[in-house]
């Protein structure tokens, strides 16, 4: 009959003789060269040495409820931290023994090396990655060419902003989003174009209405003024009313729910200034009604459009001026 050694030692997998207490007592040649250990080595130290701290808390726990509970099985996944200090993905299968040299409860552990499985998956997520960024870098290039070819063909600004707020509802997948024009003589931002997802239930319109710049907050003002993006999260709360911290957030009242102060909805927003060789002419601003934080290429490209929209209401602003200036006496109409 072929001996219970023999048979681990040509086992195609690692198995390990452990105590209750995590000492190693055996390791066959296959789990000594996925640790890198000799099973000498291994005699010395113990299950804590060789697991990840996380997987081998876990571990811990899991004994502990087969124990308890009877089972004699369990599999799971765990890292072994090897002798070169790299981890290595494995599956586990503890199986409950009872020791033969000294009759107390031991633990069979059967490990199946993972590492390619696991490399392999991160080889597809990481493709899957790139694809998505590919994927999202081909819709912001298509933004702004669209937006470029609306800039050359069209001098009406009003459509030039609400191309702008629509492509940047459907590219960056937000829940709104608002542009503003500023009128620096009384220093107020007046909401020109605003494009909501429906999703998100009835927004009370502010197209038309001008606020006063100094509504916002001073930093938010400072970032404008100076052409940088200002990046905010605000909760719906009531005291966010009272304090007023942007006037814009009053169209989110319905969403509000006064039995519910302490989990109301979160509004993360982007606000691009909109500026020229003067300085500020608008804003844009992008929505999101959750937590979110804007992601540096998102905040690029809420910028580029913005300066899509500066073109635009510069060469609108030029024609009304060019017209005006060449427009023909009516005296001299016949000729």
């Amino acid at each position: 009959m072929v001996s219970v050694d023999l048979l681990a030692k040509q086992a195609p997998i690692g198995i390990l003789l452990m105590g209750l207490d995590g000492g190693i007592a055996k390791a066959n040649p296959v789990f000594c060269r996925l640790t890198g250990y000799t099973e000498i080595q291994l005699r010395h130290l113990d299950n804590r040495a060789i697991s990840h701290p996380e997987d081998f808390a876990a571990e811990v726990r899991i004994i502990q409820q087969m124990l308890d509970e009877g089972q004699h099985q369990w599999t799971f996944v765990k890292r072994y931290k090897c002798c070169d200090g790299s981890l290595r993905w494995a599956e586990v299968k503890l199986s409950l023994i009872e020791n033969t040299e000294d009759g107390d409860t031991a633990i069979l552990v059967f490990v199946t090396d993972l590492s390619d499985r696991k490399q392999a998956e991160q080889e597809i997520q990481q493709g899957r990655e790139r694809e998505a960024l590919l994927e999202q870098s081909l819709k912001f290039e298509q933004l702004i060419r669209t937006l470029t070819e609306a800039v050359r063909k069209d001098l009406d600004k009003d459509q030039m902003l609400k191309a702008a707020v629509q492509g940047l509802v459907k590219t960056l997948n937000a829940d709104g989003c608002v542009s503003s024009l500023f009128n620096s003589h009384n220093r107020t931002l007046e909401v020109c174009s605003e494009f909501f997802k429906d999703t998100i239930g009835p927004v009370q319109s502010l197209t038309g209405q001008a606020f006063p710049l100094t509504s916002w907050s001073e930093d938010c003002q400072q970032h404008l003024v100076n052409g940088k993006t200002f990046v905010a999260s605000v909760p719906i709360t009531q005291s966010t009313f009272l304090k007023n911290a942007d006037p814009t957030l009053e169209r989110f009242k319905s969403l509000y729910e006064p039995s519910c102060e302490t989990n109301n909805i979160i509004v993360c927003k982007a606000m691009s200034p909109i500026t020229d060789d003067q300085g500020l002419i608008g804003v844009l601003t992008v929505l999101k009604l959750q937590a979110w934080q804007f992601e540096p290429v998102e905040i690029n490209l809420i910028e580029q459009v913005a300066s899509q929209c500066a073109i635009a209401l510069r060469q609108a602003s030029l024609f009304i001026s060019n017209m005006s200036i060449v427009s023909v006496p009516s005296t001299f109409a016949r000729f």
